[in-house]
């Protein structure tokens, strides 16, 4: 896999006259170089449906003159690098203003990206004969350009009902009116058409890289994302994404046995932001972020009208990826370690066929609000997880995490208690745990049933001491499920509040304050693992509750024993993975602060040194030397039976750590 990629935009309407007229290949070459680049990804063809080469299938730009993909390809290839094209696959207004019959539709008939008179972002449906089109074009490409890959974006499962759709469900004997028919249908035009890009590409090439890109790779849906042949998982953090997307995108994609890299760019804001420059640490922190979640770096970045990079952006990129680069040594081949199992919202959604979440995920959509609040506590917890569906091997992991949403089916009944027969442990909360269709239990945590709520806020009383904060009944504001005990060791009680709050009486401006002889069962422990009676990962992901948090910290510190992998005093907005690479283990270490600024837009810009850092790792052999790198300082350490501790005297952004 290839690290250091750039993602390069090159979106031209034709209200630029004289395109690319300050293009030289030296030009261009001296900004790769500059950026430190081992990989582009070269605009090919553009939303606007512009090609960047003479085509006989498509139009060029009409104010460009002379072949500007074959230049930059030249380029690339003579300084190593790699160079699939960007060919706009749902985008092409060219052929969207001359083949209205080829636009994807709403149920009520409109153009799916916005009204006709509207220029922009009208999205084609490839169950029509545009698609056909599309594939001659990137064939053309292909075969004319030595060219190592094609990267199709703005194509994913999208329902459409179009003429073509209907016509298509309706000989499937499926009904147009049923989402769920809608939804298979839209399902098997993509898998159709992933196939077919691949054949096209095979009878070109064997073997040039494809990736069908969407917005998101969705959790659970590992069939879907093994139609390519890598993963390239779009992120961006001041942009749509927010910083709590990618690390959770890559918790499940990095367990698919796939190449994977983390889709950011260099804009201030989102894509096409000309002008809009990230601050360098920001860049420095998302590269090694991806880098920690086991995958490489890809960068968006623009080239103006003129056909030149500018050197802002060149040194912000080139900032990053120098430091990237001199990491590569500890990075490659190395294999992500995980003590914690998450089958979250989304996963168990697309199991049971009920996700509406084709493109962007943000946790907060289809009630995945459980699945953001679970990444940001294992995130701030440092914990080392993963995310697992109905097909994975769970034996691999200490503890199983079925956040707040999770029912479970005969299959998932057998899988998970199985797992559990086996030795493992699992820590459930809200209706996890329950079958599906049936509100009993189909894990033995010593709880039954009892119900919902009584009010829309209660308390939590822990028989456990939460660190930070002396012993009192908390608020809980998210709901969740009530139980009575049966044979469980009862960990907190719920406390339901002294009344009601209603028009004829209410507790000030808030709830109304505990009733301590109003009490049952919160928290259990059983012989499948522990189980919170509230939806304690969604009250994190909407209350940001450090309480909550802090409850299942404790919790599973109580599962896991002294199993875990790493330990260490790291403040919550740190960030630590650690990865096995041939016979060493590398322990990655960083830190930044995001803030949200303006819109939401969440930013980094006081990068600040963190001093004094202690960790506790597992290791399996005897350690001869642990060194900072890639700076080659060894420093002290201590081994105690399988573990060791050593302290990381101060590190700024991101440090890697050598255990050998």
């Amino acid at each position: 896999m290839r690290y250091r990629q750039l993602q390069l935009e090159f979106q031209m309407d034709e209200k630029y006259e004289h395109l690319a007229k300050n293009f030289t290949k030296e030009k261009f070459r001296q900004a790769l170089i500059d950026c430190h680049a081992d990989h582009i990804n070269l605009m090919a063809k553009c939303h606007h449906g512009w090609s960047y080469f003479p085509t006989e299938v498509g139009g060029m730009h009409p104010n460009l003159d002379f072949d500007l993909l074959k230049e930059e390809l030249e380029v690339a290839h003579e300084l190593g690098l790699k160079a699939p094209v960007y060919v706009s696959c749902g985008l092409d207004e060219r052929i969207s203003q001359m083949h209205h019959d080829w636009h994807a539709r709403t149920k009520d008939g409109e153009v799916q990206g916005g009204t006709l008179d509207k220029r922009y972002s009208h999205v084609l449906c490839i169950n029509s004969d545009y698609f056909d089109f599309y594939l001659a074009h990137v064939e053309e490409i292909c075969t004319k350009y030595d060219v190592d890959g094609l990267f199709a974006d703005i194509i994913s499962v999208r329902p459409c009902y179009c003429d073509n759709c209907r016509r298509g469900m309706a000989e499937m004997g499926l009904d147009v009116e049923n989402e769920s028919d809608v939804v298979a249908y839209a399902e098997s035009v993509y898998v159709r058409c992933a196939k077919k890009l691949r054949e096209t590409l095979d009878k070109c090439r064997p073997g040039l890289s494809l990736f069908l890109n969407g917005g998101h790779v969705r959790r659970g849906r590992g069939d879907l994302a093994k139609l390519n042949t890598h993963l390239e998982l779009e992120s961006l953090p001041t942009g749509k994404w927010g910083y709590d997307h990618f690390p959770l995108s890559a918790s499940y994609a990095r367990t698919l046995g796939m190449d994977v890299a983390g889709m950011t760019a260099m804009y201030h804001l989102s894509w096409s932001d000309v002008g809009g420059y990230k601050h360098p640490d920001a860049m420095r922190y998302e590269v090694f972020l991806s880098a920690a979640c086991g995958a490489g770096s890809s960068i968006g970045c623009g080239m103006g009208g003129n056909g030149v990079i500018d050197n802002a952006t060149c040194k912000l990129i080139g900032k990053a990826y120098a430091e990237l680069e001199k990491a590569e040594p500890w990075l490659k081949d190395s294999k992500h370690l995980a003590d914690v199992g998450v089958f979250g919202a989304e996963i168990s959604q697309n199991y049971y066929g009920t996700s509406r979440t084709f493109s962007i995920s943000q946790g907060g959509e289809n009630k995945g609000d459980c699945d953001a609040g679970c990444v940001r506590m294992l995130l701030e917890g440092h914990y080392l997880f993963d995310s697992v569906d109905a097909d994975s091997d769970l034996s691999k992991y200490k503890v199983i995490i079925l956040p707040d949403e999770i029912r479970l089916d005969e299959r998932l009944e057998k899988k998970f208690n199985d797992y559990v027969a086996d030795g493992g442990k699992i820590l459930a909360s809200g209706r996890s745990g329950l079958c599906h269709g049936e509100d009993k239990f189909a894990l033995d945590f010593g709880v039954e049933y009892a119900g919902a709520p009584k009010y829309p806020e209660d308390y939590i009383l822990p028989d456990f001491e939460i660190r930070d904060f002396e012993n009192a009944a908390f608020v809980m504001y998210a709901g969740g499920t009530r139980i009575k005990e049966n044979g469980g060791e009862i960990m907190a009680k719920r406390l339901n509040p002294c009344f009601k709050n209603e028009w004829i009486h209410f507790g000030s401006q808030g709830h109304a304050g505990p009733d301590y002889n109003d009490a049952e069962p919160g928290i259990a422990k059983g012989n499948a693992g522990i189980y919170i009676g509230w939806n304690i990962f969604e009250e994190y992901a909407t209350s940001g509750s450090t309480i909550a948090k802090r409850i299942v910290c404790h919790l599973l510190d109580e599962l896991l024993g002294d199993n875990k992998t790493i330990s260490t005093n790291l403040p919550a907005q740190g960030v630590v993975a650690v990865a096995d690479q041939n016979d060493r283990r590398i322990v990655h270490l960083l830190y930044a602060a995001p803030v949200k600024r303006g819109n939401g837009v969440q930013v980094i810009e006081d990068v600040l040194p963190i001093y004094g850092t202690d960790v506790t790792l597992e290791v399996d052999k005897e350690i001869s030397k642990v060194t900072l790198v890639p700076q080659g300082e060894d420093i002290p350490f201590e081994q105690i039976g399988n573990h060791i501790n050593f302290l990381v005297p101060k590190f700024t952004c991101h440090q890697l750590v050598c255990v050998e």
